[in-house]
């Protein structure tokens, strides 16, 4: 199977120079890559489309295989693209219910997920009033980087400045969050 699939990308120019030198070990290697993705689809046989990936290359059928994983890449994209929205959604439940930890792990999923400007000052301000202080600098911060449309610009560097400050403060009164480090961080506008 791997040796037709190179003789064909060899034909179509796909494979550099150094690979034809190298062909041998260039098929171990993806030997190798072969066998460890195997390995992994097994773990996930008992899903249905991992099964099927795991049969077309057991098959040697490169192409469909090909075939189904970017239908599942661009499934999953799509999926994925929601998530921060459901995050948001869940941590509005979740306050709803007064679970502010829980709460505040969605806000932190959601920045880690897309830094944009409102998931930043929610999670700044709710790691704010969980007293958790020290994550507080690094968001304003890149919300500071990143606000750039020039009419929220004035709005977003005096509340950042603002929460910025009140964190620096609140740092250096907490003794067990006191080690000066993250106060530095923060900036004047």
């Amino acid at each position: 199977m791997l040796e037709r699939s190179f003789n064909n990308a060899v034909q179509e120019g796909r494979v550099t120079e150094a690979q034809l030198k190298d062909k041998d070990a260039e098929l171990a290697r993806l030997a190798e890559e072969v066998h460890k993705l195997q390995e992994q689809l097994a773990t996930r046989a008992s899903e249905p489309a991992e099964a099927e990936l795991s049969n077309l290359i057991a098959a040697g059928d490169l192409t469909g295989a090909l075939r189904l994983k970017t239908q599942q890449v661009k499934k999953r994209r799509s999926e994925a693209e929601k998530l921060p929205r459901d995050l948001s959604e869940l941590r509005t439940i979740q306050k709803l219910q007064f679970d502010w930890p829980k709460a505040l792990a969605a806000y932190r999923g959601a920045w880690q997920l897309r830094q944009d400007p409102e998931s930043g000052f929610r999670y700044g301000y709710g790691a704010q009033r969980q007293n958790q202080f020290a994550e507080v600098p690094a968001v304003y911060e890149v919300l500071h980087r990143t606000c750039t449309e020039p009419g929220d610009l004035p709005i977003h560097c005096s509340v950042i400045q603002t929460r910025c400050n009140a964190s620096q403060t609140l740092l250096h009164l907490n003794s067990n969050n006191s080690n000066g480090a993250a106060g530095s961080r923060c900036f004047s506008v």
